[in-house]
């Protein structure tokens, strides 16, 4: 059995890092991310999804980023 984390929605990027981390060297094997932010509750503070995946690629080395949520109508192509 593998064991995930989900990071959403969070708006705190040195908090997003440091979870991500401890994630990493506790053995979790994923993290994920919502890649849009879709909430009630608009105030909340957000790190879009897309740019986490990103980031955090480059920050860890073993972890697995999962999306959470993939919606193709939140972007315009080309």
């Amino acid at each position: 059995m593998e064991i995930g984390a989900v990071f959403s929605p969070a708006g705190d990027w040195p908090a997003i890092v440091r979870a991500a981390r401890v994630a990493e060297d506790g053995g979790l094997a994923s993290i994920g991310f919502w890649d849009h932010y879709h909430s009630e509750r608009p105030e909340w503070a957000y790190v879009a999804g897309w740019s986490a995946y990103g980031a955090l690629a480059a920050l860890t080395s073993r972890i697995r980023l999962v999306l959470m949520v993939l919606c193709r109508l939140n972007y315009t192509l080309g």
